[in-house]
C-alpha cells in the first residue's frame, strides 16, 4: 500500500499514549456496541463504514460481533493506517487512506462509525461531512457517534474561552490526582485546541444538534457517557442517528 505522508495522532500526541488514554474512556464505545448490536440482532451481512478508526480500538469490537461483515476503514493518519493494515489483513475489511472530506463511495451503508473521532473534521467541514454522510447511510442505516463535547457558546471569543477553562479545569483535576499521564495529556490538547491547523475541533452538544437538524437527520438517542463526570462545561456524549 502506496501511503500519503498525512498524520494527526500519531505525530501530536503518539499512538501508545493515544491509545493508554483511551482506554480508560470504555463507557462509549459500550454504548456503541450496544446500539448497534440491539439494532441488527439477525442480521450480520452488513456495510460498515467507520470514520477515523485510528489505531482499530473499535474496530476490534465491531468485528467480534459482526465477522461476516464488510467493513470500510476510513483513516488520514499514515502510521495509524500501517498499524490498520497489520492488523486487520482480512477480505472483509477495506482500509482506505482518506480524510471524511474527500472519500467517495457508490456504497450505501447499514452502519456509520464515529468513535471519538467527528472532533477531528474542521468547523468549516462539519455541516458538509454530516450531509455525506446522510447520502451515504442506506434508507434504515445508522450513525452511531460518540465524542467528547464543551459548553456552549455564542461567539468565537466565548468558544475559545469555553475550551481553555475546560482544558484549565482538566490540568487542575489532575495535578489535585496527582495523575501526571493525564496531566500530560491534557496539557498536549490544551495546545492542539488553540491551533488553527491542530486537529482538534471541539462543538458543544447543542451546536452539533443543531447541525444534525439542518442536515436533515435524526436524533433517535443520546446518552452522556462520561466515565467520570467532571465538567459542567464539557462531556462525552453518545448519539444514535439515522435519516
Amino acid at each position: 500500500m502506496n501511503l500519503n505522508n498525512e498524520f494527526q495522532i500519531s505525530k501530536t500526541i503518539g499512538l501508545k499514549e493515544y491509545d493508554s488514554f483511551m482506554d480508560q474512556n470504555p463507557l462509549e464505545q459500550e454504548y456503541m456496541l450496544v446500539a448497534v448490536k440491539n439494532s441488527y440482532v439477525k442480521n450480520n451481512n452488513l456495510k460498515i463504514l467507520e470514520i477515523g478508526s485510528g489505531t482499530g480500538r473499535f474496530t476490534k469490537k465491531l468485528l467480534k460481533y459482526f465477522p461476516k461483515s464488510k467493513f470500510f476503514l476510513v483513516e488520514l493518519d499514515k502510521e495509524c493506517v500501517e498499524k490498520l493494515t497489520e492488523q486487520f489483513n482480512l477480505p472483509n475489511v477495506t482500509i482506505i487512506q482518506s480524510s471524511m472530506e474527500d472519500f467517495i463511495s457508490k456504497d450505501k451503508f447499514d452502519i456509520i462509525c464515529f468513535a471519538t473521532s467527528f472532533h477531528h473534521i474542521h468547523y468549516k467541514n462539519k455541516e458538509f461531512v454530516l450531509k455525506k454522510i446522510r447520502g451515504l447511510l442506506s434508507n434504515d442505516g445508522l450513525l452511531v457517534l460518540s465524542d467528547n463535547f464543551i459548553g456552549d457558546y455564542s461567539s468565537e471569543d466565548e468558544r475559545i474561552k469555553v475550551l481553555i477553562d475546560y482544558h484549565d479545569k482538566w490540568i487542575y483535576d489532575c495535578i489535585s490526582e496527582n495523575d501526571a499521564e493525564g496531566e500530560a495529556m491534557a496539557r498536549k490538547m490544551k495546545e492542539l485546541v488553540l491551533k488553527e491547523d491542530g486537529g482538534e475541533y471541539f462543538l458543544s452538544p447543542e451546536k452539533f444538534e443543531l447541525l444534525i437538524s439542518k442536515t436533515n437527520l435524526k436524533i433517535l438517542g443520546k446518552v452522556n457517557v462520561t466515565n467520570n463526570p467532571l465538567f459542567k462545561d464539557g462531556n462525552k456524549y453518545f448519539y444514535l442517528i439515522s435519516n
